[in-house]
């Protein structure tokens, strides 16, 4: 028999989630229905802009809150550097939108 994957006993998954902190579930759960609403509007924004301007919308938008989110959690960097990195971000997102 050949599988394509682990197998895991139904013991020792439910041991595992049960030993698991309660946040790291809760954080699990939470990140799935982003991930779910994130792939809901790629498929939306393909089915409307295209492939190819849907691809580039939607890239630019990973691009500019991957970049985003960090700064918001973590804070800018003082002085000129919170300047250079804004206007890299909004230059790349329309950089991406524009050559898309």
């Amino acid at each position: 028999v050949i599988y394509c994957g682990s197998v895991v006993r139904w013991d020792v998954l439910t041991q595992t989630y049960r030993e698991a902190p309660s946040l790291a579930l809760g954080l699990a759960c939470l990140f799935s229905v982003i991930w779910a609403f994130g792939m809901l509007f790629y498929g939306v924004c393909i089915k409307v802009a295209g492939v190819g301007l849907g691809t580039s919308l939607s890239m630019s938008v990973i691009i500019v809150m991957g970049v985003v989110w960090p700064a918001i959690i973590n804070g800018l960097p003082g002085g000129t550097a919170s300047v250079l990195v804004i206007v890299g971000v909004v230059a790349g997102g329309v950089g991406v939108v524009v050559m898309g």
